[in-house]
């Protein structure tokens, strides 16, 4: 005897058989034999739809305002791997990885360029000159907007004080005296402030040698008898000598 079935999903499968014979017909028959007839073949997996692809709107380039915030697009594309200055009309922004920061003060340097510059609610603040201090506490020394790395004796145009700058920064650790680059002339420095008020006799820090400083600056076209604060010295080319009666 057979029994013969196909499945159309997997399940679990009790098999019996229920058979009638004549008396007597013992042991003409002993076993039923199961046979798979075939495997399932499952319903193959449908293919999702491809997601659609976004229409690019390629009049988009440039700075663009969407949602209160400001994004660099290139040809439609938003330029997410973007950090620098865009300009935009008569303004430098700055964009961080795709968008202006609008709301940003500080010291930013272009890494296009190296060159450090001032900014002011996103954009570069081309009208001030002035020190400006950075995230280090360090005074920076800003001419029209961008950091001016230079050295030597500079003026504060917000307050008339004279500073001495060293790669653009103020050096208030400072005092000794300090060459101006300008003019020549060796100037009196004070924890980073040049001291333009002081007249009198100096001694170096640096070498303990005593100078006759005149407004700020040795005096170096004194020679002779001076006298200096009510007293009388001998002075050759701004140096102190000895004091004379």
């Amino acid at each position: 005897p057979e029994v013969r079935f196909t499945l159309t999903e997997k399940t679990d499968v009790m098999v019996g058989a229920r058979a009638s014979a004549a008396a007597g017909a013992w042991g003409t028959w002993d076993d039923f034999y199961l046979y798979k007839d075939s495997d399932i073949t499952p319903d193959p997996e449908p293919t999702p739809d491809p997601e659609p692809t976004p229409d690019i709107d390629t009049s988009k380039n440039g700075l663009v305002k969407e949602n209160g915030i400001t994004n660099y697009y290139k040809k439609g594309v938003l330029q997410k791997n973007y950090t620098g200055f865009v300009k935009y009309e008569d303004r430098n922004y700055y964009v961080k990885n795709g968008v202006v920061q609008s709301t940003y003060k500080g010291l930013v340097k272009s890494p296009r360029t190296g060159i450090t510059y001032l900014v002011k609610n996103g954009y570069i603040y081309g009208v001030y000159s002035g020190f400006y201090r950075n995230s280090k506490g360090q005074w920076c020394y800003i001419i029209n907007g961008k950091f001016a790395n230079l050295t030597g004796i500079y003026k504060n145009p917000r307050n008339s004080k004279y500073f001495y700058i060293k790669r653009g920064i103020i050096q208030y650790n400072y005092t000794g005296f300090v060459k101006n680059s300008g003019t020549g002339n060796q100037c009196y420095v004070v924890k980073g402030v040049f001291q333009i008020g002081k007249t009198g006799i100096v001694k170096s820090p640096r070498t303990g040698i005593r100078y006759y400083v005149r407004r700020g600056k040795i005096a170096y076209s004194k020679g002779g008898i001076n006298k200096i604060s009510g007293k009388k010295y001998l002075v050759i080319n701004g140096r102190i000598i000895k004091a004379v009666k």
